[in-house]
């Protein structure tokens, strides 16, 4: 059965980014299209995201793979893609050291739903 559209950041998104690698994310539904709202460079033009569309995980990444799967590989087009985008990469990573990643999350959920803090802070005294 699927979860349906989901999807959440961690340290697996962050770690390519500090390792100056090209971001697929596997199974996270819009989590492109999210990571490029807070300011990074998805390589739309290196990489085909419309994996991210699909609410099913699975599907999600198969497609993925699929439409990815020379970048992932074929290790001479992959080195090629990486080297010509280096400053791209580099760019990313100097943006996430100057903006810590967690306030980035958390002011991306207070500009979606500006009340978050104090409900979940009403939430936790409940309990």
């Amino acid at each position: 059965a699927s979860v349906g559209a989901c999807m959440t950041y961690t340290e697996k998104t962050i770690y390519p980014v500090m390792g100056l690698t090209l971001p697929v994310w596997l199974g996270g539904y819009q989590q492109a299209q999210g990571f490029r709202e807070l300011g990074f460079d998805t390589f739309d033009d290196v990489i085909d995201h419309s994996y991210q569309h699909i609410e099913d995980p699975e599907t999600s990444i198969n497609r993925a793979i699929t439409d990815n799967y020379r970048l992932l590989t074929d290790l001479e087009y992959a080195t090629r893609v990486r080297n010509d985008v280096m400053p791209r990469l580099i760019a990313n990573r100097d943006y996430a050291v100057s903006n810590p990643f967690d306030q980035m999350i958390t002011n991306r959920i207070n500009s979606v739903y500006p009340d978050f803090d104090q409900r979940l802070r009403r939430f936790i005294r409940l309990k």
